[in-house]
């Protein structure tokens, strides 16, 4: 169990950036009718779930409000030397507009994982529980930042060294 550094991790979706007024252009375009982020979560079947989210983060990305708060904190910690990670869920076919926001707003990090366009529909918390258990092994303290009390939940009992992770829960 090595690892020294001090390293941030922040999830983008509704922590980061709030997308609200992009899920809900995207399903009245699809839909005819706005959805918030818990009724698309809830939504069947999945693949029309997937072609909201997808049409979301690729057409509708400009929507996206920057949460200041997070970004101020980001900048705060890359000044003190912590290495700053957005993880994402977002498939890597929508790098290209999540690089235009965090650019737009200045958000100031050392690098950004989006999920593998092959895993775009697997389940989130799995996938990013995966990547959080293998920074543990480079840093001693990681600080998650992250809008879903269920992922906190998954990831406080997954992961492999728990002292080492603190857990933040962001809202709105």
């Amino acid at each position: 169990m090595s690892g020294k550094g001090r390293i941030v991790v922040v999830d983008f979706d509704d922590t980061l950036f709030f997308v609200k007024e992009c899920i809900g252009a995207a399903s009245l375009e699809l839909l005819g009718r706005r959805l918030s982020r818990s009724q698309l979560r809830e939504l069947r079947p999945k693949e029309m779930k997937w072609k909201i989210y997808d049409l979301a983060f690729l057409k509708y990305s400009s929507l996206s409000k920057p949460n200041r708060r997070m970004i101020n904190i980001l900048s705060r910690e890359r000044d003190a030397g912590t290495y700053v990670l957005i993880l994402t869920a977002r498939p890597e076919k929508t790098k290209k507009e999540t690089m235009a926001l965090l650019r737009k707003y200045k958000v100031r990090f050392n690098s950004i994982k989006l999920r593998e366009n092959g895993l775009a529909h697997s389940s989130d918390e799995e996938w990013k529980l995966g990547r959080i258990n293998g920074l543990a092994e480079r840093y001693g303290d990681i600080t998650i930042y992250e809008d879903k009390r269920d992922n906190i939940s998954y990831f406080k009992h997954g992961v492999l060294y728990p002292e080492k992770f603190r857990f933040v829960h962001v809202k709105e």
